[in-house]
């Protein structure tokens, strides 16, 4: 790869909590730093990336559509500053905003990355190439919104390769919850937000099935976000009713990976399955429509393709199935040892960042070289209208439909005080 340390910029500017940061961060760590010219993104993970070495530049995320121009406006003057040779846009707003600012205006091609989740309702801008996590991602871009998939790459979400690193048992969750050692501990990671939270009540009628035979079964749900009280409360009704202490939500907690390290077995999606799978912990995915599958030769490739998202699970799940799988890793030490095994081996086929940057580098080189002129500006300006447009009336149509959803509760409290 080209060492010239103009030839990039990479553009992020969500860098909160969560996968899809945490993954653009591996992938940014897997290209030789000098190929770097700087990170834009607003300040909330910003210092991670300082801390790595690289030139951090700050640049707001407003929380409104509306104040999305004035960002624009200085995203510009970054891009005149800095004089890339192509950029890295990372997310449908990014890419949107790169090609107004980047490929329009200066003449600088843009490759997208977009992380994963489902195929968009609004159509997103077609940039120089385009790299998404999933192929599920990239038919329905194709399908759906007319890619072109000549232009489209696959490059599946990426982890760190300190996570195959891990060896043992920290302890650190025996002891900040007082767990016996011959607890079987199951461990979840996810935000407590609005989808992820039917997977989650999956997950605890399923260890309260099996711990009404078997106490030592616990499970722990790591993470926090708006449903977190109403979770709170599902934990102590079905404390209460097992009669112990058997599901615990102890909140966000830093070094995630240290927490992984006790865990027997992991649930969830994403990130929260990937990264104890390549420390060898067998884990099943659990998306909102209940149990997608165990990560065994069998499923892995159908879960792999979903991007470890859930969404191959297509009809409603029982927990009952659910806690049939974790009973049966449960009980059979061979059987969870082949597939902490098999965990590790596949983790670094999948998605080791090792390799990564090598193949972003293809993708630069080959926009680089490609031809580029007043109809790729034309092409630039389409796509950034077409996004504009299609995420404003889209987000329009959220806020009328929460708002709706928020008068039908206020209505219903209403109705049930009048009834007491």
């Amino acid at each position: 790869m080209n060492s010239n340390p103009e030839a990039l910029v990479y553009l992020a500017f969500q860098y909160g909590e969560g996968g899809a940061p945490l993954s653009m961060l591996a992938l940014v760590k897997s290209i030789p730093k000098n190929r770097i010219i700087a990170v834009v993104g607003d300040e909330g993970h910003g210092s991670i990336y300082r801390n790595e070495g690289y030139n951090s530049v700050h640049l707001a995320k407003p929380a409104r559509v509306a104040k999305w121009p004035s960002r624009w406006v200085k995203l510009q003057s970054i891009i005149s500053d800095l004089h890339p040779r192509v950029i890295l846009a990372c997310g449908y707003e990014e890419v949107m905003g790169s090609l107004l600012m980047g490929t329009f205006l200066r003449g600088v091609p843009v490759i997208g990355i977009y992380a994963g989740g489902e195929v968009p309702i609004f159509r997103p801008g077609m940039p120089a190439r385009l790299i998404v996590f999933s192929e599920e991602l990239k038919d329905g871009l194709v399908q759906r919104h007319g890619f072109d998939p000549n232009r489209v790459r696959v490059l599946a979400n990426r982890i760190g390769p300190e996570y195959f690193n891990y060896t043992g048992r920290s302890g650190r969750l025996r002891e900040l919850l007082s767990l016996a050692p011959d607890d079987f501990i199951v461990v979840a990671a996810t935000r407590l937000v609005f989808n992820r939270i039917k997977g989650v009540s999956q997950m605890t009628r399923a260890v309260e099935e099996l711990a009404n035979k078997d106490p030592k079964i616990k499970l722990v749900i790591f993470g926090d976000g708006p449903y977190k009280e109403e979770m709170d409360e599902l934990a102590r009704d079905t404390n209460r009713r097992i009669g112990r202490e058997t599901v615990f939500l102890p909140g966000y907690q830093k070094d995630i990976s240290s927490f992984f390290a006790d865990a027997d077995l992991v649930l969830g999606v994403g990130r929260g399955v990937m990264e104890p799978l390549a420390m060898g912990i067998p884990a099943i995915v659990v998306g909102e429509k209940g149990m997608a599958g165990v990560f065994d030769p069998e499923n892995a490739k159908e879960l792999y393709r979903y991007n470890m998202a859930g969404r191959n699970c297509l009809e409603e799940k029982e927990p009952s199935e659910l806690a049939r799988a974790i009973g049966k890793i449960m009980e059979d030490k061979t059987y969870r040892e082949s597939l902490s095994t098999f965990a590790r081996e596949a983790s670094r086929k999948y998605w080791c960042s090792e390799g990564a940057g090598d193949i972003i580098g293809v993708e630069i080189k080959a926009v680089l070289e490609g031809r580029f002129g007043a109809r790729e500006k034309m092409e630039a300006l389409y796509g950034f209208l077409v996004t504009f447009f299609s995420m404003a009336f889209n987000s329009l149509k959220l806020r009328l439909a929460a708002g709706g959803v928020r008068t039908k509760r206020k209505r219903s409290l209403s109705i049930t005080e009048k009834n007491q």
